[in-house]
């Protein structure tokens, strides 16, 4: 009896023993596995493992029928998984410089074209798609030397909408009050029914090149003029609308050669609010310290990072490249999503090739921005200013480099895609769970184990007291 209890307990120790194991292993595994396999996507991608972020499947969008000088890339735009890349000074037919835009569809691995627009009353020098904009199944694609009626270069821009096949011209859409070198769409942005649309050499009264900046509103059929926003304090020269964004019914507005005290060029962002019919300033941004160059650096750039507090932009963060030389113009194209930040230096030398571009990705970490890494082209050459334009949208970031050669074609241009992957150390949910289920079930096996010893020793110890008994 008592050689068969102890066989039993070895057998059910041996059992547990296994069963454990095993449990460990596949749960190890399972853990391991995610991150292992995120590095090792990591390693082909090329691009150092440092931070939660991952930039991979680096690929070319070129062109279909692009040509020298097309400067493919010069515009970027993207929403969800269609993109749209303006060459604004492609030739349409036999007409110079008319403008295309190309749009591009993600069927989840490539960038596919699926077709190219055009203007309905295009013409020569018009530079159609010098920029776009996306929003779902509309789209804004500007014509900013376009001429309309006897006013040269006043600019126009173009409406179009997806019927879910094909993108068609909707409307053509002019300033009420449009003049001769207006330039009316040299930047633009479409948020679902609303469009900001600047004419940034606009006069102003006596104040050439001031500025203005028009307010669009689409009521289901048409684009309306609705508003003229002008900088409260605006002056000759300021170019006022030369950078536009816009989020809900918060909106920025740059003047980028604006005066501030003594500085000449030094800029100021003009911060607006939607109250559900008008736009009204709020607040004038000028950052805290201006500089015309960073140590000897002239030219080098940096980024400045601003937060809403609910009421007002305060200056958070300077950022500076970390590798920054003269003439990189760092900052010269940015966006922004979430908690992590691409800005380019479109400018920027590497290595022996001048101007080859570089992006750099930056990262919020609780409440400080930190370079976490340095993007360049895997063909790169010089003169291609790679981060001439970036836009990113969910997963996928799109940086362009227009004035690169494509088989013996000067400034043809090309867009690389990455797909961004971010990375989290932490164990996923369905990881999380089976661990606890299987601690729970090690847990009750550890209790029926230590109850059955404590019964075993208590039965063995009863045993062998019986058996000096009976030998007495």
């Amino acid at each position: 009896m008592k050689l068969k209890t102890i066989q039993f307990y070895l057998i059910l120790l041996i059992l547990f023993n296994s069963f454990y194991c095993k449990i460990q292993k596949n749960s190890k595994s399972n853990l391991f596995d995610k991150i292992l396999l995120k590095e090792e996507d990591l390693i082909k991608s090329g691009i150092e493992f440092g931070s939660s972020l991952l930039l991979k499947d680096e690929k070319i969008i070129l062109a279909s029928d692009g040509k020298a000088d097309d400067y493919f890339g010069a515009s970027l735009s993207i929403s969800g998984n269609i993109s749209i890349t303006g060459s604004p000074n492609a030739e349409v037919g036999t007409t110079d410089s008319q403008g295309k835009a190309y749009i591009y569809e993600n069927n989840g691995t490539y960038w596919n074209e699926k077709q190219i627009l055009v203007a309905s009353d295009g013409e020569a020098d018009d530079i159609f798609a010098l920029d776009t904009s996306i929003s779902g199944n509309y789209s804004i694609i500007c014509s900013p030397y376009a001429k309309v009626g006897a006013n040269s270069r006043q600019g126009k821009v173009y409406f179009f909408e997806n019927n879910g096949t094909y993108w068609n011209e909707k409307q053509i859409l002019i300033t009420s009050d449009g003049e001769s070198g207006d330039y009316f769409g040299t930047s633009l942005l479409i948020s679902g029914n609303y469009s900001l649309i600047s004419s940034s050499y606009a006069k102003v009264g006596n104040n050439t090149r001031q500025g203005k900046v028009y307010f669009f509103e689409n009521n289901g059929t048409y684009w309306n003029e609705k508003q003229i926003l002008i900088a409260s304090d605006g002056k000759a020269d300021d170019y006022f609308g030369l950078g536009l964004s816009i989020s809900g019914n918060i909106s920025l507005i740059g003047s980028p050669y604006a005066t501030v005290g003594n500085n000449t060029k030094q800029g100021k962002v003009y911060f607006f609010e939607n109250n559900g019919t008008y736009w009204n300033e709020k607040q004038i941004l000028i950052t805290i310290l201006f500089m015309q160059q960073l140590g000897n650096n002239t030219n080098q750039g940096k980024a400045y990072i601003f937060e809403n507090n609910g009421t007002y932009w305060n200056e958070k963060q300077i950022l500076i490249a970390s590798d920054g030389e003269s003439d990189d113009y760092f900052s010269s194209s940015l966006s922004i999503s979430g908690n992590i930040s691409f800005i380019g230096a479109s400018y920027a030398n590497v290595g022996n090739n001048s101007h080859q571009g570089k992006v750099y990705i930056y990262e919020k970490d609780e409440n400080y921005w930190n370079e976490k890494q340095i993007l360049i082209a895997s063909d790169g050459e010089a003169e291609n200013r790679f981060g001439y334009q970036i836009v990113v949208f969910q997963n996928y970031l799109l940086s362009s480099s227009p004035y690169t050669i494509i088989e013996n074609s000067s400034n043809q241009g090309k867009v690389y895609s990455f797909e961004i992957i971010f990375i989290s150390n932490n164990i996923d949910e369905t990881t999380k769970t089976n661990s606890q289920k299987y601690l729970i079930i090690g847990l009750i096996i550890g209790i029926f184990i230590l109850i059955s010893l404590i019964i075993f020793i208590i039965f063995w110890k009863r045993r062998k007291r019986k058996t000096r008994s009976n030998l007495i």
